[in-house]
């Protein structure tokens, strides 16, 4: 459990390699799958969807292709 603008989130951490990633999960009020994004900041990569009234975000300094790969499995 985390906070992120004040509203609580499930906050996960997985490993891969010597990289952690964290993902964010709260409910969202859109109920359509939305398209990714993919952000880049402060030396970290981003990926945030929409999916089943969930919001996502995906976060690590892993290269975008690994991190990719990551949202796809976590996806199906």
């Amino acid at each position: 459990m985390d906070y992120l603008d004040n509203r609580p989130v499930a906050a996960l951490v997985y490993q891969r390699s010597q990289h952690f990633i964290n993902l964010f999960v709260w409910p969202s009020n859109d109920t359509v799958t939305a398209k990714e994004e993919q952000l880049a900041r402060q030396g970290y990569n981003l990926i945030h969807w929409n999916q089943s009234g969930m919001t996502y975000w995906l976060v690590s300094e892993l290269n975008l292709p690994e991190l990719e790969e990551c949202a796809r499995l976590l996806k199906q």
